[in-house]
């Protein structure tokens, strides 16, 4: 698993462990197809982190891990209140953010980040929530 940090920070595995200290992580692709292959990717790659419940009619896709934390994917498709709906008001306390060699889903999805960014709870510290996964 390839992990690199927002805003310029050297690359690094240890913001991974930071999840024993979260209860909620949100999970958002480029797209619909990359958000739900690179989330089932990590899933593979992190064998105490499993699947519960279907996949909704958002497309979105949830799991826990060993430690209670709460995955789920975010399905940039569409407008703002698409990804309004799929929070319904909840807190994340980081946000995973799958990109492939593009490294571009700042860019593209900058609204998206920045209505998400509102619903951190501030559990984990600025430079280690917002976090890149490279599918």
């Amino acid at each position: 698993m390839r992990i690199w940090q927002a805003d310029g920070l050297e690359d690094s595995n240890d913001a991974l462990e930071l999840n024993r200290h979260v209860e909620s992580i949100g999970f958002m692709g480029w797209n619909q197809q990359l958000t739900k292959e690179g989330f089932l990717r990590f899933l593979e790659e992190n064998k105490d982190i499993h699947p519960i419940g279907r996949i909704t009619h958002y497309g979105q896709i949830r799991a826990l891990g060993k430690d209670g934390t709460h995955y789920f994917t975010i399905n940039p498709s569409g407008d703002i209140s698409n990804i309004k709906r799929q929070i319904l008001g909840n807190r994340i306390d980081q946000l995973i953010l799958c990109d492939d060699e593009r490294k571009t889903i700042t860019v593209k999805h900058f609204e998206a980040i920045r209505l998400l960014k509102t619903c951190f709870t501030g559990a984990v510290p600025e430079e280690y929530s917002i976090i890149f996964y490279e599918y």
